[in-house]
């Protein structure tokens, strides 16, 4: 098995596939070296792909004037972009490298050919959305906390 086949493994929610649906996953994701600071997508545009970080980090972050909130940090193994690819809707957030960051690219049609084809991988990234969401809610639930002690 390749090493992207071994890094899927480690995803809590592939785990469980057989070797097949992992390889099919793994060709269907397009490497991307991405330099310091290079943004993945942008906050308001349309969704073209998910992506796995394969190495670095990734940070999702969000833009208002010249302020910029992190919402989260994603490292190797970590999906990012699924929200936005499932409900069809605007990115929510930026994303960009914090360093040399190598990520694998999984674009719109492939996407749908994978999880039309594997019925395994859909539900794997059901999984994975839902995981996504809520440590998304937590971070957001966290940041508005902070802001509450800080206001009053």
């Amino acid at each position: 098995m390749d090493d992207l086949v071994e890094l899927l493994r480690t995803s809590q929610d592939l785990q469980p596939l057989p070797d097949e649906s992992l390889a099919a996953l793994s060709h269907g994701l397009v490497r991307e070296q991405l330099a310091a600071g290079q943004v993945v997508l942008r906050e308001g545009e349309r969704a073209k792909a998910v992506y796995l970080v394969i190495r670095g980090e990734v940070e999702v972050v969000r833009v208002r004037g010249d302020q910029q909130l992190r919402l989260n940090l994603v490292g190797p193994g970590d999906w990012f972009g699924l929200v936005a690819m499932v409900s069809e809707g605007p990115r929510s957030a930026t994303c960009r490298a914090v360093g040399a960051t190598e990520i694998g690219v999984l674009g719109t049609s492939t996407f749908a050919l994978l999880f039309n084809a594997h019925a395994d991988l859909c539900l794997a990234f059901q999984k994975a959305l839902a995981r996504q969401l809520a440590r998304d809610f937590r971070n957001l639930d966290k940041q508005i906390r902070a802001e509450l002690e800080t206001a009053g």
